[in-house]
């Protein structure tokens, strides 16, 4: 099982990284009836009261059962697809004309293959989906900034390629995320 954590939305919810393994794991499970955390394969430093006191858990005799914090956690897919597709271009206009990027009915068969791809990027961990519509906002912003809009992947190419991931990096930063005044400047560590 490969599991994602952002350190960023851990500490928004204040779980550490081993509260938040356990839980996935329990997920997965649906309850634990087996070891506790203590008595896992995987070491995990994990205080059941606190995630009990927090919401997270229901502690039982012998059952630890996941509360409905942990699954609106992962939010609901319709919703993360709406609000990706809702903030991704249909269109671009190009120096030749207009490029489609996507098609504007969500439901359509052009955009099924790439619902099926950023429905099981989302799944692998909680909070990944802001982090992807981050992403999202930044590269449209700088591609914006420097005229390049027409230069915008399209919807499957861009899910495909986890295009998002190179705007998170530190790298690069929006004119929105520094207190810089150089429009369109792209900042890189060297």
């Amino acid at each position: 099982m490969i599991i994602e954590l952002d350190t960023e939305v851990l500490s928004s919810l204040s779980l550490s990284p081993d509260e938040m393994v356990y839980l996935q794991i329990l997920s997965v499970q649906g309850t634990n009836t087996g070891p506790l955390p203590g008595q896992m394969a995987v070491k995990l430093s994990v205080d059941l009261e606190k995630l009990e006191n927090d919401g997270w858990i229901k502690l039982g005799e012998d059952v630890v059962h996941l509360r409905e914090r942990f699954f609106s956690l992962k939010g609901n897919f319709e919703q993360q697809w709406a609000a990706l597709l809702s903030r991704f271009p249909i269109k671009v206009s190009t120096k030749e004309g207009v490029r489609v990027l996507r098609a504007a009915d969500p439901d359509s068969n052009s955009n099924a293959k790439a619902k099926k791809k950023y429905k099981a990027i989302v799944s692998k961990s909680p909070g990944l989906h802001e982090r992807i519509l981050k992403g999202l906002e930044i590269e449209l912003a700088l591609k914006r900034q420097t005229n390049s809009l027409g230069y915008m992947q399209m919807l499957d190419t861009w899910i495909n390629n986890s295009t998002w991931e190179k705007y998170l990096s530190s790298d690069v930063k929006s004119n929105s995320d520094t207190d810089e005044s150089n429009s369109g400047r792209i900042t890189r560590l060297l």
